[in-house]
């Protein structure tokens, strides 16, 4: 009958299980012949473990292949859209009107007497209201703010209404108020009763519409008509007047607006947290690792639909773990760092920017001196004025999207630590075929051999624990060296290394190892070979370890001739 073993990958891993290979062992066709010493050598398998098999076996997206460069990274993203906060198109003006009625040539005459019972007429205001939009500095008189042009979804319209030396006696007098150069509002009118004592007015204008500033101010036309139906002792005098002590369109929700925006003032600001995802360290081959990434990458992507320049000011970013520890990046010795952002070159369009920080510019190193839970990031964006640029849109929705991309290319610091487990079926009994041994065969030594080829830039520290049926050590071999491969200046590996070791086992010692049912193996690596280079691992790069038993024994002639 054919014996078959399978053979278990004893792997010495890099940071993830392994593959494994079978071979048929035939023990029946053993020559028969063989009476006193028999020698046997079973081999287990092959362990190999690229980096790129070390990626493939993770199964998910937070590490990925560059095959054209032959690396891999791990990354993670996040993003946002910053919609704008400012105010400044908000509210316009607070203005005071005096409306004499004498100076109406619809006013009744003469001034003084009595108005007959009954009498209708209208007296018109015309008067200009200042939404106060452009800005100068105080100091320097220069330009700040120019609006030519604004679009309005809805705005609130504000009048107070009190009379001086005016008697209404019994009169029906009504107050109406329309803006006669917005051409959306033509043919609309607002309008309430006025009583003598005063009355306030206010109303929601909810029609979109357009205003044109004309050169010199931010004007627009507003007209008030006061219709009278006279009753029994209504007087006009030479010094009644109709007062506006407030006149204000507030609320103002704009759509789009034109001109010049150059006042640096806050767009908006906020705090920013970004988790880091839960299976990016959390996974078994990475968190008992310490992973000194020699130049992580955190780029910010952005895309403006701001026809302004802008400033995004980025005051800190830090990376915390899970003890709260923290670690900020640095420019130069300080936190903040300021990203200009172009205007969109077109209305409807859109600007891009891109900004990459690393090692060299911003010590992006220093936040993965620990694992962290989050990335944390305050920041402000600001209005920015742009040498030769006087004419500026600014279109609601505002969004300025920001893209957050977190890069970890597979470059380690010196100091760098791997750790890593790996668990396989290892049955000695079976390995050896020692229920179908005659009798009479005695073993007289057992040897697991490991030939190892490594072409990683950093050596390997390997231990094996071989394990009975419930767990116990049977027998451990620890911290075994497997040489770095041979790199180059910038720790690339440009030839691999071989090793070979072996657990070998004599006397009483392999009635023991028979008990083995497991061989759990712990790979160490660590990054010191080179204290003053990074170490680069590309795809390609592998550490492998060809596992076999050599079996000795022979004939106990004394037990035959029994």
């Amino acid at each position: 009958m054919k014996r078959r073993f399978l053979s278990y990958a004893v792997a010495v891993a890099l940071l993830c299980g392994m593959y494994s290979c079978t071979e048929d062992i035939n023990l029946d066709e053993v020559s028969k012949d063989i009476k006193h010493n028999i020698s046997l050598i079973i081999p287990v398998g092959t362990a190999e473990a690229t980096i790129e098999q070390v990626i493939d076996n993770l199964k998910g997206d937070e590490v990925r292949k560059d095959v054209e460069n032959n690396t891999c990274y791990m990354h993670f993203e996040d993003s946002m859209v910053i919609n704008d906060t400012i105010s400044r198109f908000n509210h316009g003006a607070s203005i005071s009107k005096v409306y004499l009625v004498k100076d109406d040539p619809q006013c009744p005459k003469p001034l003084g007497t009595k108005v007959a019972q009954g009498s209708q007429f209208t007296l018109t205001q015309n008067l200009q209201y200042d939404f106060d939009y452009d800005e100068y500095n105080a100091i320097t008189g220069a330009l700040q703010q120019r609006v030519d042009k604004i679009v309005v979804s809805k705005a609130t319209v504000y009048v107070n209404f009190t009379f001086s030396n005016l008697t209404f006696g019994g009169s029906q007098v009504t107050a109406s108020v329309s803006f006669p150069e917005i051409s959306e509002l033509q043919g609309q009118s607002w309008s309430i009763a006025l009583s003598e004592g005063g009355t306030n007015f206010s109303w929601e204008i909810n029609t979109p519409f357009t205003v044109n500033f004309a050169e010199g101010g931010n004007f627009t036309k507003m007209k008030i008509e006061y219709k009278f139906v006279a009753g029994s002792n209504l007087y006009l005098y030479e010094n009644s007047s109709i007062n506006q002590p407030l006149i204000k369109i507030d609320f103002i929700d704009f759509l789009k607006a034109w001109g010049f925006f150059g006042k640096s003032d806050q767009f908006t600001q906020d705090d920013k947290v970004v988790p880091v995802p839960t299976s990016l360290f959390s996974r078994p081959v990475f968190k008992n690792n310490n992973l000194l990434f020699h130049s992580p990458e955190v780029i910010f992507n952005f895309k403006s639909n701001v026809g302004v320049p802008l400033n995004f000011e980025v005051e800190e970013i830090k990376a915390v773990d899970a003890n709260g520890e923290e670690r900020y990046a640095s420019f130069n010795g300080n936190k903040n760092y300021v990203m200009p952002l172009d205007e969109a070159p077109i209305e409807g369009g859109v600007s891009s920017n891109s900004f990459l920080f690393n090692r060299e510019n911003g010590g992006t190193h220093q936040l993965f001196q620990i694992k962290p839970e989050k990335f944390a990031y305050k920041f402000n964006v600001k209005v920015r004025q742009k040498e030769g640029v006087t004419k500026h849109f600014w279109f609601r929705p505002t969004n300025v999207d920001v893209k957050l991309l977190v890069k970890l290319p597979f470059v380690f610091d010196p100091g760098s630590q791997f750790v890593y487990k790996d668990t396989l079926m290892a049955d000695m009994a079976e390995l050896i075929g020692n229920e179908k041994l005659p009798e009479e065969a005695v073993i007289n030594l057992i040897k697991i051999k490991f030939d190892n080829t490594n072409a990683l830039p950093c050596k390997a520290m390997a231990s094996a624990y071989l394990l009975d049926s419930l767990d116990n050590v049977l027998y451990k071999q620890e911290n075994v060296t497997i040489e770095a491969g041979a790199t180059d200046a910038n720790g690339l590996v440009t030839n691999p290394t071989f090793s070979k070791f072996s657990l070998d086992f004599t006397g009483d010692q392999i009635e023991s190892i028979m008990n083995m049912k497991k061989v759990v193996v712990e790979s160490y690596i660590q990054a010191d070979d080179h204290p003053n280079a990074p170490l680069n691992f590309r795809l390609n790069d592998f550490l492998t370890s060809r596992v076999s038993v050599f079996a000795q024994g022979g004939i106990d002639t004394s037990k035959s001739n029994k």
